[in-house]
């Protein structure tokens, strides 16, 4: 697996202080630029300088609720690739993610290497022609 750290910039978006640290720490010591929101008040696309753009948004939660899911909106509404990492999601709630865009949707790591490892695997696979692309059938002739 190639590794996609340097000048990637991802944002960090949790309520935990503890694994915010955690995951700010492991990402930027693999090369990563990280920038933390301790909120769900994302920051507003006219501040965002081209160079700032976000290669990827990691969401860190504990659920899906009303605030999550106006964020998840939010940043799918820019175009910009989702990481998901909760705690715990039911199917139907994963299912429904993943048909509004979310990029990607794992079990929230506590380990700084597995969170190092999905953000790679999730930069790799929002390269284009990596994403599961449907091909038109052939009908009998």
């Amino acid at each position: 697996m190639k590794t996609y750290c340097s000048s990637k910039r991802i944002v960090l978006i949790d309520h935990q202080p503890y694994w915010r640290e955690i995951s700010t720490n492991a990402l930027r010591s693999s090369g990563f630029v990280v920038d933390i929101c301790d909120t769900y008040n994302f920051l507003p696309e006219q501040e965002w300088e081209e160079s700032e753009n976000p290669d990827l948004v990691v969401l860190g939660c504990s659920g899906i609720r009303v605030e999550e899911q106006k964020l998840i909106d939010d940043v799918l509404a820019r175009n910009h690739h989702l990481l998901v990492l909760c705690t715990s999601l039911s199917w139907l709630t994963m299912r429904n993610l993943f048909l509004k865009g979310v990029h990607d949707i794992v079990d929230k790591p506590y380990n700084p290497a597995s969170l190092v490892k999905i953000v790679n695997q999730t930069l790799e696979s929002t390269h284009p022609g990596k994403k599961y692309q449907p091909k038109e059938r052939q009908g009998a002739a």
